[in-house]
């Protein structure tokens, strides 16, 4: 069953970016599968319901290399780092590059991080400003991670100041802004490797530069920058949005946060729910088909363009007992926010600690921490990928 849903790119902004969660209701109703145009004009496929994007997320036939797929199309207008980077490859050229990227988040790295990532957050509640109204994903949300992750990359912290701005500005979706964070990125990423390569240092990026790939060739420039872009922007877009959200949440439902500061030990279970809630992208990556894919009623064409929602599959009221609320005491099924397979985001076990430790540190220190607007008026970012806070208005007394 299908729907043209989505019309023209007015309809899409008016119907998907201001209520996606809504319309996500609206689509589960219609079927799992859905003709859309996106808001440059591309047409595409539109999966939403959990089993489907279960499936198709390892599905073969579908590639995220636009040219493995004839006649595929679609108008990104993402840096070209990071659309050639090893989010938009697949094997063998994603296996070689994923084996990289995989030391930058191993086990035994995120566990060796996690006391410093418990002593910068607990410096950040305990800075914060108390008994004025401060921005709590500027003070909190977002220097957390950017400061984990320039740590991992070797970045100085005096070198620090862009990053959140470039980033917010490449996962905007204005292409003027997009081109301006990248090339700023660009320029940055350039210079570290100069400076990584004249003194290296005991961080991942370092490592890369140092370290040959399968084939016993060293990484090109343009993969390096690749790598670096994934790393930044995997490493601290999603974990400040997932806490800053997380915190919104809370703070919106009191006896959620008591549920919570009485049973600590729910938290493990509540950073999963919150995760499945509001840490999965609206659109994962784009996939071409290569071949005819048939999907509910419906065959998708070789050529076609195929948007997996990972947010629709993990508020599907088939797949979850209470799709669009947070359930910390029973069970609620599995959410894919990471992805699943090959593709899988190896950041996940870092993203969770940092999430994890920052609801910790934010009810045992800031035990009195509330919004210091309504709910309904926190300004969230319009997006294909993570919705949540660009500013979140708290107060401490």
């Amino acid at each position: 069953m299908t729907s043209e849903t989505f019309a023209s790119p007015e309809d899409l902004n008016t119907a998907f970016l201001v209520d996606q969660y809504g319309t996500y209701e609206r689509l589960h109703k219609i079927g799992p599968i859905h003709r859309v145009k996106t808001s440059d004009g591309v047409h595409a496929w539109f999966v939403t319901s959990y089993a489907e994007v279960r499936r198709l997320i390892g599905d073969r036939r579908l590639v995220r290399r636009r040219t493995d797929a004839e006649g595929a199309h679609y108008a990104l207008p993402a840096p070209p780092p990071l659309t050639s980077s090893v989010l938009c490859q697949d094997p063998p050229a994603h296996t070689r590059l994923r084996k990289h990227m995989n030391k930058a988040f191993s086990v035994a790295r995120v566990d060796a991080m996690t006391p410093r990532i418990q002593e910068v957050a607990t410096g950040l509640a305990d800075d914060l400003e108390r008994g004025t109204v401060v921005d709590f994903m500027a003070e909190f949300a977002a220097p957390l991670p950017i400061t984990v992750i320039a740590e991992v990359l070797g970045i100085p912290e005096t070198d620090r100041h862009g990053l959140r701005t470039w980033g917010d500005q490449i996962l905007s979706m204005d292409p003027a802004q997009m081109q301006q964070g990248g090339a700023q990125m660009n320029q940055f990423l350039m210079a570290l490797m100069a400076e990584k390569r004249a003194n290296p240092g005991d961080d991942i990026w370092s490592e890369w530069m140092a370290t040959p790939d399968g084939g016993g060739a060293p990484l090109s420039t343009e993969e390096l920058l690749g790598m670096g872009y994934i790393v930044l922007l995997g490493g601290y877009d999603p974990s400040a949005r997932a806490i800053g959200s997380c915190v919104l949440a809370l703070l919106s439902d009191p006896a959620k946060m008591e549920l919570l500061r009485d049973n600590m030990e729910l938290i493990p279970r509540a950073v999963e729910e919150f995760l499945r809630l509001y840490s999965s992208n609206h659109s994962a990556t784009p996939r071409f088909a290569t071949e005819s894919i048939d999907v509910a009623e419906v065959t998708i064409e070789a050529g076609d363009v195929v948007l997996l929602s990972i947010a629709a599959a993990d508020r599907d009221p088939a797949q979850f007992g209470t799709p669009n609320a947070a359930e910390f005491e029973g069970p609620n099924g599995r959410h894919i926010a990471f992805g699943l397979g090959p593709h899988y985001c190896p950041g996940a076990e870092l993203s969770r600690r940092q999430v994890a430790i920052s609801l910790e540190t934010i009810i045992r220190r800031l035990p009195d921490l509330r919004l210091a607007a309504p709910p309904a008026d926190i300004d969230l970012r319009e997006s294909y990928f993570i919705r949540t806070p660009n500013v979140l208005p708290v107060i401490c007394p």
